[in-house]
């Protein structure tokens, strides 16, 4: 029988109980004892009003509160949804109106936040608090509802599926965040494959970068509590501080997205880039692509440090994961995930062979129970992920683009990201995003490209588009070239297309003004 994460910890608790289990980088620490005590109190609490709630939520700044809410929703059995004190009031809203009634686990932040009632309006179910202080654990407040008489034995529609452990919620980028439901047996089992895939040992360290709202670091917190070991919650993602807390924990490795590898690619002294990263046993890409000369950059430079590659979605946690052995393993996200099956289908859903492009399925490990709201949903189909891509000859899945991004210029497919990738190598800046509108009087679309560069003013957009023709197919040179210093991010670290779109717009009025005499 497979061992569970609540096992694990409780038995670390005995065996491993003054090592420690959770640390952050101001200064909080507890020990595999002192986190099982914690979450036990917290579980306790849970336990009392679990049949008058729908699912309880953790909202906190990143540290241990958030590893201590996740181990007492296992020990209780109630759902737990993690909630990025970073989101907007209109975003938390949200989340939280999607539970008929909720219990919260959370700081003073998170305290402040549920506060501002005129901004959270129409969250009644998380109105009465008790307040229970842990005296092994008193840095914060842990505040639950009481159950009020029209939440207990409600007949309303239940929200989450059975056996839900954890929710996670997508980024909602596209409409609001929708939360992703993770079952108990399935989240064991990624706990469990993680600190497989990754060889974490009950003596390593394993430095946490990502939020562990973003699947990536959840599975990295989980793997490393299954493992016996030690998480260190990162207070920050600029590089000088991952960079002095790799010389300070000596981790064994750090999961990191295309953002904060962007980072640490500018900085300057690449003596201590690499230094310090070549002390680590892994490093991975995760949440995204990074342009190939990027990539390259990376694989030269890692002498000691094997560089892993995944792929997944909040709906299927991994997909594809790749360690890199070679620049062949580069130009694609790496074979199938232990525990998980890929299939590539034409628009009809007829699975296709080897090397035919199509679009990407998933099944298997990490494959959720369903939307918060939606119980009903066929948990047996496969993940649609909206990619597009193929199956190599030997297995490894290579992303073409999203397919609703793919373009037909003069019945040629273009993915701009493709473009984008392209244009950021040969003009050799810091990062391109590429628009597309459609074109007045023509039946192709029109590309536009926003290049971020540290001096804008240095930027030569006829130069430019002259360096692009000898370079690029003519119906991939944008008709437009803008530059500019930043471009606008999202908290989960993706460019953010709408603001960008809107720098454009703001340019275009600028240029479009008459010039004063």
């Amino acid at each position: 029988m497979t061992e569970t994460l609540v096992e694990k910890v409780a038995l670390y608790a005995g065996s491993l109980a003054e090592i420690p289990a959770i640390s952050d980088t101001f200064g909080n620490d507890l020990t595999y004892s002192e986190l099982w005590a914690a979450a036990s109190g917290i579980a306790g609490k849970l336990q009392e009003i679990r049949e008058n709630i729908d699912f309880a939520f953790v909202m906190a700044n990143r540290g241990p509160l958030q590893a201590i809410a996740i181990l007492a929703a296992r020990i209780s059995g109630v759902p737990l949804a993690i909630i990025d004190i970073r989101q907007g009031s209109a975003r938390i809203a949200s989340m939280l109106n999607q539970g008929n009634s909720i219990a919260g686990i959370v700081d003073k932040i998170g305290e402040n936040l549920l506060g501002k009632t005129d901004e959270l309006e129409g969250l009644s179910s998380v109105s009465g608090y008790l307040k229970v202080e842990l005296d092994n654990f008193q840095s914060d407040w842990m505040i639950f509802p009481c159950a009020t008489e029209d939440s207990a034995g409600s007949d309303k529609a239940k929200c989450v599926p059975d056996r839900t452990a954890l929710i996670i919620y997508t980024s909602g980028s596209t409409g609001n965040p929708k939360g992703v439901c993770i079952g108990e047996s399935d989240l064991d089992e990624r706990a469990r494959v993680e600190k497989d895939w990754f060889g974490i040992q009950a003596e390593d360290c394993v430095l946490g970068v990502l939020p562990i709202n973003f699947d990536v670091g959840l599975t990295q917190l989980l793997g490393t509590l299954f493992a016996g070991g030690h998480y260190v919650f990162s207070s920050s993602w600029f590089p000088a501080d991952i960079l002095k807390q790799i010389s300070l924990y000596r981790p064994c490795g750090l999961a990191m997205s295309p953002m904060i590898w962007k980072g640490l690619l500018k900085v300057h002294d690449t003596d201590q880039l690499w230094g310090q990263l070549n002390t680590l046993r892994y490093v991975t890409l995760s949440g995204g692509p990074l342009p190939l000369p990027d990539l390259l950059v990376i694989n030269q430079n890692l002498k000691n440090t094997v560089f892993v590659k995944t792929y997944g979605q909040t709906e299927m946690f991994r997909i594809a994961s790749c360690k890199v052995v070679n620049e062949a393993d580069l130009e694609s996200v790496g074979g199938v995930y232990p525990g998980v099956e890929i299939s590539i289908t034409d628009d009809s859903g007829q699975v296709l062979p080897s090397g035919r492009e199509g679009n990407i399925q998933a099944q298997g490990l990490g494959r959720m129970l369903g939307y918060v709201g939606e119980v009903n949903k066929d948990i047996q189909s496969p993940v649609v992920t909206g990619d597009v891509g193929y199956l190599d000859d030997s297995g490894r899945l290579v992303i073409s683009g999203r397919k609703s991004d793919m373009l037909k210029i003069l019945d040629q497919r273009v993915f701009p990201q493709d473009v984008a990738n392209t244009i950021k190598g040969v003009l050799n800046v810091s990062d391109v995003v590429v628009l597309v509108s459609d074109a007045s009087g023509s039946s192709d679309p029109v590309l536009s490209a926003v290049v971020e560069m540290d001096d804008p003013g240095l930027g030569d957009e006829q130069a430019a588009k002259g360096i692009l023709r000898q370079r690029l197919a003519s119906h991939i040179v944008p008709r437009n070239i803008y530059f500019i210093e930043k471009l606008p991010e999202t908290l989960s670290g993706k460019i953010d297309i709408p603001a960008v779109r809107d720098i454009v717009e703001r340019i275009d009025r600028i240029k479009a003004e008459p010039v004063a005499d």
